[in-house]
């Protein structure tokens, strides 16, 4: 009797996590996608999340005769993030891996393209 008691206070915990986990799952398909980001269709490893980015850029008041320099620009979210604030002089991305590059070359023809 005892090894059955055990058996049903171990199986009841499962089946939660079974069912907690189908639960997740549903609400993760559910969440809509944010365009404030749809400009992000390529990424890198060390890619910022673009929420961070657009934090990021907020914390100096941007001015007018702002030059940025990104010296690991990746998919360039913070220099694009920073674009969206306003006028500046100069924006400039640079990395050494070309495929963070790439990513970046396209992300920021993607919201050059948005923007019309």
């Amino acid at each position: 009797m005892l090894g059955a008691l055990t058996r049903l206070r171990l199986a009841q915990p499962h089946r939660d996590l079974l069912e907690g986990r189908a639960q997740q799952r549903d609400l993760l398909r559910r969440h809509p996608v944010d365009e404030r980001f749809a400009y992000r269709t390529e990424t890198v490893a060390a890619s910022s999340h673009p929420t961070i980015a657009a934090a990021l850029v907020r914390l100096v008041p941007p001015r007018e005769d702002d030059v940025v320099w990104d010296p690991f620009v990746g998919s360039a979210l913070e220099l694009i993030e920073r674009a969206r604030l306003g006028p500046y002089r100069a924006l400039h991305g640079t990395d050494v891996d070309e495929g963070a590059l790439e990513a970046a070359r396209a992300n920021l023809a993607r919201e050059r393209g948005a923007l019309g």
